[in-house]
Order: structure tokens, then C-alpha cells, then sequence
């Protein structure tokens, strides 16, 4: 996977070359991604469904995250990134019934990785009666939640709240069901910019629902 080759942009969002993906998080190079967010309503109250990170993952191990998302390679299009949704979550989804949220910046440094990302936010409202319905892809997913819209916003309002989440997680290739409690810390530390930017765009579709 660290062979896979992206573009790389300026901060100006010109592009610039290609290089290793492995490359581009060595040196923090801007460069493209695919985010999509599952959010629905049901009974009045919005959900979001949110990833937790394989424990093999190189990065942000059994961390939760995005529901979908990936590198766009660079001979990909933002229209291609649909196919996470399928490699990830076992979902085919046309890319025209998806929602572009926009093209957030989200810059996230840590001592092993500089992840400068262009990332093109999607919004999706096919999401599954049931969060016991997705196909994750194990070697990427260790399990699939559930949580309102409201508690999503009030654990990144700050690192001391917590909300709780329904879902499963993935044991000897078998869905496991379970209930988790998760505060910020308990996801991979996307830039506040980028987080503020996404919720603020999200409440605003919700009231103009």
C-alpha cells in the first residue's frame, strides 16, 4: 500500500508531481482524499456512523474515524473515491447520489506522520436500517458504530465528554455486538479546523432539511 502513488499540491491546491504515498506522509506533502460520512435520520434523531481502525492498521491503529475514506491515487478522480464505499463497507453507492460537503484541509502531525490532506468531504444518507448490515472489510475495519448527531458534536466540543455508541465489533471474522464509550482522544486527531468546518456544514443541511 505505501507504494501506492498520489499527487502532491502546493498549499495553494496547484498541483506539483507525484510521489509514494509512503513518501508524501514522510514529508508532509499535500495531497488528495476521499471522505464520507453515513449520516441519516431516523425517528426524528440524526445518527453518524463511525469506523474503528483495524489494530493493524499503520496508522491511527483502533482508533474510530471517518465511516469511509481513502487516498485518491493519481490517476483517480474525487468521483473515484466512491469505491471505499464498497471495498470499506460493502456498500455500492452511485457517486451521484452523494452530497459534496466540500474540500476540507486537514493537517495532522504526530512524531511517526505529517498527513497534509486535501480532503474532499462527502455526505451520505443510504445509510443501513441497521449498523449490523455493513460488510466491513476486516482487514481495514475492527468494527462499525452508531452514535447520535448531537453526542458526535459534543465529544469534539471537548476531550473530558463522552457519548456512547452502538454497533459490533469484529471477533474470529464474527460481528460481535456491543455498546462502547468514546470521547475525543478515542478518534484519530483530525485538525479542528477540518472537524468545526464538516459540523458546521452538516448542521446547516440539517436545517435546511
Amino acid at each position: 500500500m505505501q507504494t501506492e502513488q498520489v499527487r502532491i499540491f502546493d498549499e495553494q491546491r496547484t498541483p506539483i508531481g507525484i510521489k509514494s504515498r509512503a513518501d508524501v506522509h514522510l514529508n508532509g506533502d499535500w495531497h488528495e482524499t476521499f471522505h464520507c460520512w453515513m449520516i441519516g435520520k431516523y425517528e426524528q434523531t440524526y445518527y453518524v456512523d463511525i469506523q474503528l481502525r483495524s489494530a493493524d492498521k499503520k496508522d491511527f491503529p483502533s482508533m474510530y474515524d471517518i465511516s469511509a475514506a481513502g487516498h485518491l491515487l493519481s490517476n483517480e478522480s474525487k468521483e473515484d473515491g466512491v469505491r471505499e464505499l464498497e471495498e470499506e463497507l460493502g456498500m455500492k453507492v452511485a457517486y451521484e447520489d452523494l452530497t459534496l460537503l466540500g474540500t476540507i484541509a486537514d493537517a495532522i502531525t504526530t512524531p511517526s506522520i505529517v498527513d497534509n490532506e486535501f480532503c474532499h468531504v462527502y455526505l451520505c444518507d443510504a445509510m443501513p436500517h441497521s449498523v449490523q448490515q455493513y460488510n466491513v472489510q476486516i482487514e481495514e475495519i475492527a468494527g462499525m458504530f452508531r452514535m447520535r448527531w448531537s453526542d458526535f458534536k459534543r465529544v469534539f466540543s471537548s476531550f473530558n465528554e463522552e457519548a456512547h455508541a452502538t454497533g459490533f465489533l469484529i471477533k474470529d471474522d464474527q460481528k460481535s455486538d456491543t455498546t462502547v464509550a468514546i470521547t475525543k482522544k478515542d478518534f484519530v486527531p483530525h485538525s479542528d479546523l477540518y472537524v468545526q468546518a464538516f459540523i458546521k456544514t452538516v448542521d446547516q443541511m440539517i436545517a435546511n432539511a
